[in-house]
């Protein structure tokens, strides 16, 4: 496993490449979905609209006379058994000068509530916070989008602050190892399960 390539029991988080943000951005994904470079696919329901605006931000438009520049930190979600991108993740220009980076991510409809977007955070957690520099994670969440702050907090972020409608959560440092066979992992001061 590479920092381009991270894997978990199901899914493969793939650094987004110049040649697949141009085929993002480029669109007619709907109309064919294979035209994803590397083999992928584009799963039901992905790119969305979030993504694409993303991939603005991280790559720049793309034209005939640019191509666009590569961004370590945006990732697709693939399924590993399909080849299929059902989401992405990243963060949003990586750790400032305190270490602190701010995540986002967001899977095609069709895939949501399969655990895959638990899998997908709780990996590029873990990486962003040891190998990727940071020291600590912050993520904005809509205070009525239960499904993903419950997702946060499975993988060991806490509230931090709430402003308006949006709830920030803040995860530090990286979680204990978990290894087969062993009890869950604790968070520091957390009371026995």
């Amino acid at each position: 496993m590479t920092d381009d390539q991270l894997r978990t029991e199901r899914l493969l988080l793939l650094s987004v490449t110049p040649p697949l943000a141009r085929a993002v951005l480029d669109g007619h994904l709907d109309e064919d979905p294979d035209r994803l470079p590397d083999g992928l696919r584009a799963a039901p329901g992905w790119p969305t609209a979030d993504t694409v605006n993303g991939l603005r931000l991280s790559f720049g438009d793309v034209d005939a006379q640019q191509e666009p520049q590569a961004s370590g930190g945006s990732r697709v979600i693939v399924r590993a058994d399909t080849g299929e991108v059902i989401g992405d993740l990243g963060w949003k220009g990586g750790p400032d000068e305190s270490g602190v980076a701010e995540i986002g991510y967001g899977l095609a409809g069709p895939s949501r509530r399969q655990g895959y977007g638990t899998e997908a955070v709780a990996a590029f957690a873990d990486w962003a916070l040891g190998p990727g520099g940071a020291s600590s994670l912050i993520a904005e969440v809509l205070a009525d989008n239960v499904a993903s702050r419950r997702l946060l907090e499975r993988v060991g972020f806490t509230v931090d602050h709430v402003v308006n409608t949006a709830v920030w959560y803040r995860r530090i440092g990286a979680l204990p190892a978990q290894l087969p066979g062993a009890p869950p992992a604790q968070l520091p001061g957390a009371p026995p399960a």
